[in-house]
């Protein structure tokens, strides 16, 4: 069952990668978030649930039929595309880019980390889970399991 709406999409938009994006704004209060802020950038509004408390803030993009679901939080820099799932109590901020992985559990990805590779075709996409952090500057691609 899906709550009310809690953001809408705005006319402020940038390009990136050849991609434009929408700035969202949040139309109810819910978690620490107020009716007014503005978040980050989405291609669609299928990039971010509707339910929790998921949200993107800043300069952070979300775009490639990647989605933001449960209570995660994508901050700063951060870059989730490639149908990349990022859920539960999950937190990316920084610089950090998320391409055809999942993260779940209350991982926190921050910093220059790079999960997945871009335009990458194999099935095999990292996941991770549980309370892993991960911070400084790494590239995880493949089959990788963190839990």
């Amino acid at each position: 069952m899906t709550k009310e709406k809690k953001y809408i999409i705005t006319k402020e938009t940038i390009e990136y990668e050849g991609m434009t994006l929408h700035r969202i704004k949040a139309i109810r209060d819910f978690g620490n978030i107020k009716s007014g802020d503005l978040g980050g950038f989405i291609e669609e509004e299928n990039n971010l649930s509707h339910n929790g408390n998921c949200w993107i803030f800043d300069n952070a993009k979300v775009f490639e039929n990647a989605e933001i679901r449960g209570n995660a939080i994508i901050a700063d820099n951060a870059v989730i595309c490639q149908y990349a799932s990022i859920g539960n109590y999950a937190q990316v901020s920084g610089n950090a880019k998320i391409y055809h992985a999942a993260v779940t559990g209350h991982a926190k990805i921050c910093d220059n980390i790079h999960i997945g590779m871009k335009n990458s075709i194999d099935n095999y996409y990292p996941r991770i889970f549980g309370n892993v952090e991960l911070k400084g500057k790494l590239h995880i691609h493949g089959d990788v399991k963190i839990y």
